[in-house]
């Protein structure tokens, strides 16, 4: 994805009283008072007003509708993708930008995305905060690791009184039903302090997109069709009688393909109390609980060794195989094997001593659980709690002081039912055959959990002094503790049946196996951090600040990065530039150093594959020669200006490079049948792995530098009785692999990584203000976007070849524009009412269900990337007391 600048504005409730260049920065700088305008490097600032113009629950997708400058994707199926959708800052991952809450850090979500282990900002909701500012920069002397694109930084509401909000939206499709109830209690501390809780709760329904004419369901349906009709001919004749009842397969809904559905609490605490002259304590925090529900990729029932056209065979869980009842036994033991008694479906003798014969080419067949095929539900329970508290001040001599410590802690727990462990097979019935309807369909697949623990300390002084204008210095140190740990799936999650091996079906659940007790890992590390900052107004139009820290970590060594920033005032109130250089680093998360992981997904040709993901130090990974994970090293550079012609106006124009070293990414894939050796000694080393197809590994494989431009324009109309706000912001990105490891990246990475985004974007807001009514008008756009998928359309054929004609796969997205609007009424102080609607003319991304369908055929039509839900109108009622 690409980035944007953020408009800088207001609360609209106060776009009256309130320019953008009021707005106080609490990013970026440790000056106390220094504008967003004053700042040396780009910073925007959302007010609370902006963030709930939008009808979403998560804080996300509200943070995207207002700050052009975030970036958030959204995929139909994505596994941990889901809850923890990928974001973007400047054209880079959420792995390169820190999120801080009242300039403390947030600790990482245990989820690993884009192969990244971020923190997660839609664990707050947007009742909660107060304001968002967003460091557009490279920051890891000021911050630490990972503010290599920027930081953004959630000022927590600390306001008094009472407050209570309902929201309700729905897509124009009429899915995605929406509702949000919120609630604030703000109170005085006995004049010293305060004290603010909010709470909300959400719900969203799911949505389907589904392609109407899904190619996948409506060939079984034809097929049956014409075997009723005797009309069967081609390959297909030879399975005549064996195409099931397709009653229940419904084109529409035996797929859904749209957003998932998703509940979420959560509630926050923000509080401080004077303790002395100078002196207060504090505290602060978040928890909340996420459950969501998506349906993976429709595994088709077909008979079994037939294959429809552009469709390679069954998924592994309907193959049919032989079984030997005895060799279960000797894998499990006695007891097992009675309890789990598995038996062949033609109900040969078995004498307990001869190895069963399946001469008739009877057996377990996946089938006979799922008639129709199936999809698995993938279900995802996050809780998360982040608590801080403090103690600061200011001493005699002018030294502040901020004595800290934070605990942050996330789990994530998988369940998945409407599925199978196909390799386990199915009960034996009564009278001997297998009864599939006491087959297992639902696993607990265990969760994934990350902790991590600070203390710091830091301390600001102004100088005072007649060599400058101006000089603050700020110092300080901190310690952190981090903690990754996985809990072990239910046994029949992970288990090896007596159906795996060379030429068996799939282990573990299907589309997500549990968490192997051999592939569980809890793994921690610390490392301390110190840093001092030097900001200096050398005259009243000249500022330079330097920063250096100093980082070092217990499992991979150290870092010191520094960084300069310069402002200077060329023509008093009218036009001013601005610069920066530093240094950065993203320091590879303990989860990215040592998760294993294997999923389900499809393979070009529509046949089901198993990945297996591994750490990079692994016996496995060495097997390619991996090399274990150094920290991303960053070189940022900035430059701008800012034009201010007028009390009402202001221009910024900025361009910046980040030169990224030893990218983290996940390796090309490695398949099983290129590499026999390398896989019979991972399969002797633990046979859970006899099922893999292929096999990746997060690697240091690539340098990349991204170049781009940022240019906002804002501009206050004051009319007679009311007051017109304009902001135009917009952008140019370009991302280019300058070095790559052959061995660890293929093409389509390369290709993704400098293609897979919009390179230009723009958003025009328009706010009018006029005694009780507020109108809000918005335009998004977005440009063309492609990517590499490497697969055929589904009639075989493809888009493009390259030079040497082997196959190549180019799709691309066409650009759009959607359109926003909202009416809020203020009906008097203390109630007011909104209506809108996001993407108001309903505008869809082309429709393109061969291409994307690829061979898998399985309901899909829209590329990802833009918004391909369609319009969604909402309402809102807010009153406070």
């Amino acid at each position: 994805s690409v980035s944007l600048p953020s408009l800088v504005a207001a609360d609209l409730a106060s776009a009256q009283q309130a320019q953008n260049e009021e707005v106080l920065t609490v990013v970026g700088s440790r000056v106390k008072g220094r504008t967003a305008l004053d700042s040396n490097v780009p910073v925007d600032v959302v007010q609370v007003g902006e963030l709930q113009a939008t009808p979403s629950l998560n804080i996300k997708d509200a943070v995207q509708a207002v700050s052009p400058s975030f970036a958030v994707e959204r995929d139909a199926v994505g596994d941990g993708n889901t809850l923890l959708r990928t974001t973007s800052l400047r054209g880079l991952n959420s792995g390169e930008i820190v999120l801080l809450v009242n300039n403390k850090r947030v600790h990482r979500s245990a989820i690993l995305i884009g192969g990244y282990q971020t923190a997660d900002l839609g664990t707050f909701s947007t009742n909660s905060i107060k304001s968002i500012s967003v460091l557009r920069d490279g920051a890891a002397a000021q911050y630490g690791a990972d503010a290599v694109a920027g930081v953004i930084n959630l000022t927590l509401d600390d306001s008094e009184g009472i407050t209570g909000q309902a929201d309700y939206s729905k897509y124009y499709a009429g899915d995605g039903a929406a509702y949000t109830i919120s609630s604030k209690v703000g109170m005085s501390l006995a004049d010293r302090g305060f004290f603010t809780v909010n709470a909300s709760y959400g719900h969203t329904d799911p949505t389907n997109r589904v392609f109407a004419g899904h190619l996948l369901a409506q060939d079984l349906i034809d097929k049956y069709n014409q075997q009723e009709s005797d009309t069967l001919s081609g390959p297909a004749l030879a399975f005549d009688g064996q195409f099931n009842d397709p009653a229940e397969l419904d084109p529409l809904t035996i797929a859904p393909y749209g957003i998932a559905e998703e509940s979420r609490f959560n509630i926050t605490w923000n509080s401080q109390m004077e303790v002395g002259e100078n002196s207060q304590i504090y505290t602060f925090g978040n928890f909340s609980r996420t459950h969501v529900k998506e349906p993976f990729n429709y595994r088709a029932g077909l008979p079994i060794g037939y294959s429809l056209p552009g469709v390679g065979g069954n998924s592994g869980a309907s193959k049919q195989i032989s079984i030997d009842p005895f060799g279960y036994a000797e894998l499990y033991g006695e007891a097992n094997a009675e309890r789990y008694k598995y038996l062949l479906a033609d109900g040969l003798d078995v004498d307990g001593v001869t190895p069963f014969v399946n001469a008739n080419g009877g057996g377990f067949a996946g089938l006979g659980i799922h008639p129709n095929g199936y999809n698995p539900w993938f279900e995802i329970d996050s809780k998360d709690i982040a608590a801080y508290a403090g103690f600061k001040g200011e001493f005699d001599n002018g030294l502040t002081y901020d004595l800290s410590g934070s605990l942050g802690r996330n789990r994530v727990d998988y369940n998945i039912s409407d599925t199978l462990n196909a390799s386990l097979g199915a009960p034996m019935a009564e009278d001997g055959s297998i009864d599939y309807a006491k087959a297992q369909t639902a696993f607990y697949i265990g969760a994934l959990v990350n902790i991590e623990r600070s203390v710091g300390v830091d301390f600001g002084y102004q100088v005072d002094t007649d060599a400058v204008e101006a000089m603050t210095v700020s110092f300080g140190a901190e310690y952190r503790s981090d903690q990754y740990y996985k809990v072990t799936g239910e046994e029949n999650s992970w288990k090896v049946g007596p159906l795996a091996g060379p030429g068996g079906v799939n282990v573990g659940s299907d589309g997500f196996g549990g968490f192997n007790p051999a592939n569980t890992t809890d793994d921690s590390r610390h490392n301390y951090a110190v840093y001092v900052d030097v900001d200096t107004d050398i005259t009243e139009e000249f500022n330079v600040a330097v920063a250096a820290r100093y980082e070092d970590y217990s499992d991979f060594g150290d870092n010191l990065s520094w960084k300069i920033a310069t402002r200077y005032q060329v023509v008093p109130d009218l036009l001013a530039i601005r610069g920066a250089a530093s240094t950065g680093f993203h320091a590879p998360s303990i989860g990215q150093i040592n998760n294993t992981q294997v999923s389900t997904g499809f393979a070009p040709d529509g046949s089901q594959t198993q990945t297996g993901t591994f750490p990079a130090d692994s016996e496995l990974a060495s097997f390619f020669n991996a090399e274990p994970l150094r920290p991303e090293l960053a070189r940022n550079l900035s430059a701008g200006f800012i034009f201010t012609p007028g009390a009402d106006t202001n221009i910024t124009i900025d361009v910046f490079q980040i030169k990224l070293l030893d990218r983290i990414r996940n390796s090309k894939t490695y398949k099983i049948a290129d590499y026999p050796s390398e896989f019979a000694a991972l399969v002797a080393s633990d046979n859970s792995f006899s099922s893999l197809n292929q096999v990746q590994f997060f690697a240091n494989s690539m340098d990349t530098k991204t170049r781009g431009i940022e240019a906002v324009a804002t501009h206050t109309i004051n009319l007679d009785e009311s007051t017109l706000r304009l902001v135009l912001a917009m952008s140019h990105i370009t991302n280019k692999i300058t070095k790559f490891d052959p061995l660890t990246t293929d093409r389509q990475t390369q290709f993704n990584e400098e293609h897979g985004f919009s390179p230009y974007r723009a958003t025009f807001t328009a706010n009018w203000n006029i005694d009780a009514f507020t109108l809000m008008g918005r335009a998004r756009w977005f440009s063309t976007r492609l990517y590499d998928r490497s697969l055929s359309l589904a009639d075989g054929s493809n888009i493009d070849t390259n030079a040497d004609a082997s196959l190549v796969r180019i799709d691309k997205n066409p650009g759009r524009v959607f359109f926003d609007v909202s009416l809020t009424y203020d009906i008097d102080e203390k109630f007011s009412v909104t209506v809108g609607a996001d993407n108001v003319l309903d505008t869809y991304p082309l429709s393109q269900p061969k291409v994307v369908e690829a061979s898998q055929r399985r309901g899909r039509q829209y590329l990802d990337g833009f918004d391909w839900q369609g319009g969604k109108y909402y309402a809102r009622i807010k009153a406070a007391f």
